[in-house]
């Protein structure tokens, strides 16, 4: 039986990129959290993000801004839904850690980050001022997490564990050589751009191959559950520890930096890249004129806007009790948000081909 390559180069394109972000992945967890007591939630979350901003910024540079909001949007919701439901079946009530009230505090930001964006919708379009909101937003949540914690003991989630401490991580950190670790991350970012490549080489060609399938259903369907893949296996080893309340926190940190900081890269990347071939020297003013003229709208697409903004406040707006300690995450729940992930996918495919 003959296979012919060309007809399958995209689907092939497509499971390189999941090998290289899996493996690229897996090494910056390693490298940026060696301390195995010490889960350090933000910087797997950044460990993590870093194929998505990476692939969102080079769709942008390639001209294609709906695959790269199309990446945010759809990322963010496989992390709080698809993600954190596996990690939360995989998790024992019985052993499960406390969840430090500094980590829980950043999950209630999901919702207004989810609920700016929604807003933003309305005009179908996402402009500088968009981008700046979201960042000051970003910016709040980043002074909130770096403030000293202040733990209460005024219940089960609000204590720290002792195996989080700060200088076991550094002990540790302190013992692994810089030069593996430098080499280390050269790798994971190459492979990064690597997938990134290709990746955006296969949703063009997959979108111009079948018409159907446009650059935002390809990064909601197949590009999204490829990039997450590696969060499934990082959380669910934090589950079988103890720590889904740290994989929690990951998931959620993870979606912060999509919307409030890779969102707004991307925003800013394309009004730059759309006006920089027109511009021409002359004052200031002639410039900045120069700029707003030649400066294209990006574009907000109706099915991003309609399931992703939305169901992403959703469960924003779910995480509030569990913030507040007010209710406490299991089994069930995790089915739930498993089964809601296959729901929004039945939901944004049949919105992409209605719009």
């Amino acid at each position: 039986m003959h296979l012919n390559l060309r007809e399958h180069i995209g689907l092939l394109l497509v499971i390189g990129a999941a090998i290289a972000w899996y493996i690229a992945t897996r090494a910056m967890v390693d490298a940026m959290t060696p301390a195995e007591d010490d889960p350090a939630p933000v910087r797997r979350a950044f460990a993590h993000w870093l194929p998505v901003a990476v692939t969102a910024v080079w769709a942008i540079v390639r001209g294609q801004p709906q695959l790269a909001i199309g990446l945010v949007f759809a990322t963010s919701v496989a992390s709080l839904s698809l993600v954190s439901g596996m990690v939360l079946v995989m998790s024992s009530d019985s052993e499960r850690a406390p969840v430090p009230t500094r980590w829980r505090r950043i999950w209630p930001f999901v919702l207004p980050a989810a609920m700016l964006t929604w807003l933003a919708g309305f005009s179908g379009q996402l402009t500088w001022l968009h981008a700046l909101v979201l960042v000051i937003e970003g910016a709040v949540v980043l002074m909130v997490w770096t403030d000293p914690p202040r733990e209460a003991s005024n219940g089960p989630l609000a204590v720290t564990s002792p195996a989080l401490s700060l200088p076991t991580e550094r002990s540790e950190r302190s013992e692994r050589r810089p030069v593996l670790l430098i080499l280390q991350f050269v790798l994971a970012f190459s492979l990064i751009a690597l997938g990134a490549w290709a990746a955006t080489r296969a949703a063009v060609h997959v979108s111009h191959e079948v018409r159907m399938l446009t650059p935002g259903l390809i990064a909601a369907t197949m590009l999204s559950p490829a990039l997450v893949l590696p969060m499934l296996g990082t959380g669910t080893d934090l589950a079988r520890r103890g720590l889904s309340g740290a994989a929690m926190t990951t998931h959620v940190a993870f979606a912060l930096l999509n919307l409030c900081l890779l969102l707004p890269l991307i925003v800013i990347l394309f009004h730059i890249t759309t006006a920089w071939p027109s511009l021409t020297f002359g004052s200031v003013a002639e410039i900045t004129k120069a700029f707003r003229d030649a400066t294209q709208t990006f574009p907000f697409p109706i099915a991003v806007w309609r399931v992703d903004s939305v169901i992403i406040a959703v469960l924003g707006f779910l995480l509030l009790p569990a913030a507040l300690g007010r209710w406490a995450l299991g089994r069930a729940e995790g089915i739930g948000l498993t089964v809601g992930y296959c729901l929004y996918l039945i939901l944004t495919t049949t919105a992409a081909y209605r719009s």
